[in-house]
């Protein structure tokens, strides 16, 4: 569908997005490691660390708002657009089906009355012979 292509297109570049906030955020820490092992932990400042994590994960909250935003759109659109062919084609589909199970109802039908005739004919004919032979 021509129409949900913008909103995957859009999922895609916001993932994309996300990605590289991880990206920074993972070279931010590593930068942070890197400055402690080497011994220049002063060389750090907290008020930065604090600002690159927020900025990160309030960005990240926000683009992922907005992917689940436009998944929704799409699969919304889809819904509305082919819920009508689904139901058409069900409608199609009952119709031939009606054909089809009619003769299999006649068989359920008519294996029911055999198996009703067969204990039936069981019944009698073993009756039959027990009053045969004990006459």
């Amino acid at each position: 569908m021509e129409e949900t292509k913008k909103y995957i297109g859009m999922q895609v570049l916001l993932q994309w997005a996300a990605l590289l906030c991880n990206i920074c955020l993972i070279f931010y820490i590593s930068y942070a490691l890197w400055q402690i092992t080497e011994g220049n932990a002063k060389m750090l400042s907290l008020p930065v660390g604090a600002g690159v994590f927020g900025t990160v994960i309030v960005i990240r909250y926000v683009l992922l708002k907005l992917e689940a935003s436009y998944s929704h759109r799409s699969s919304e659109y889809v819904k509305k657009k082919l819920r009508h062919r689904i139901y058409e084609h069900l409608l199609k589909v009952g119709r031939s089906m009606k054909r089809l199970f009619l003769p299999l109802r006649f068989c359920r039908y008519r294996r029911k009355v055999w198996s009703s005739l067969k204990s039936i004919l069981g019944n009698i004919s073993h009756s039959y012979f027990t009053a045969c032979l004990h006459r």
